[in-house]
């Protein structure tokens, strides 16, 4: 995978517990990934609610519109990349999860500016053999490399990113008995 072979992104994030750190981190990537012209889904605009729709019980055909809508794009796009800004948001860390399981390519930017990255991420880089992005070859190395040079200086500053790239053409060790990653 190159550069060139990347052309839609779905942009992971906390939509449901934000602040003005994380919006800005994601309109920050998301602006990185548009003068790089990649198509970029992005869940925390993709739709326009009116009130509480998605609580509403006889509005389920809509939450299943979204949830389908958001899964598609998620699933079928060249690369998932995660912006993490320490939300305690349940919704991305699932996502990344997800991905790990399907063995979905991505890049997980990380905004916090805390040394130590949390366990349950510590757990789910290790089972996708994830990399220091930005030290380590990687078939992702030039395509993270423009996204970090496209990002204003000061987002720049204290990232950490990781990448998966989950070659396709070999077995992933799970573990005895485990076929968890067989869907």
């Amino acid at each position: 995978m190159n550069n060139t072979s990347i052309k839609s992104v779905y942009l992971a994030q906390a939509v449901d517990l934000r602040d003005g750190k994380a919006i800005a981190a994601a309109s920050n990537v998301k602006s990185a990934l548009l003068s790089m012209k990649v198509v970029t889904f992005d869940p925390s605009g993709a739709f326009s609610l009116a009130g509480n729709v998605l609580e509403d019980p006889d509005q389920t055909r809509q939450g299943e519109y979204i949830f389908g809508v958001n899964l598609f794009a998620f699933l079928n796009a060249d690369l998932r990349v995660f912006v993490y800004t320490g939300s305690a948001s349940w919704g991305m860390p699932i996502e990344l999860y997800t991905a790990v399981r399907k063995r979905l390519p991505f890049i997980f930017l990380d905004f916090t500016l805390v040394p130590k990255t949390p366990v349950y991420l510590r757990e789910l880089f290790n089972l996708a053999d994830a990399v220091d992005g930005l030290h380590i070859h990687s078939p992702l190395k030039t395509f993270l490399t423009d996204l970090v040079h496209n990002l204003p200086s000061e987002a720049r500053e204290h990232l950490t990113c990781w990448t998966a790239t989950f070659d396709m053409d070999e077995e992933k060790n799970w573990g005895e008995g485990n076929n968890e990653h067989q869907d």
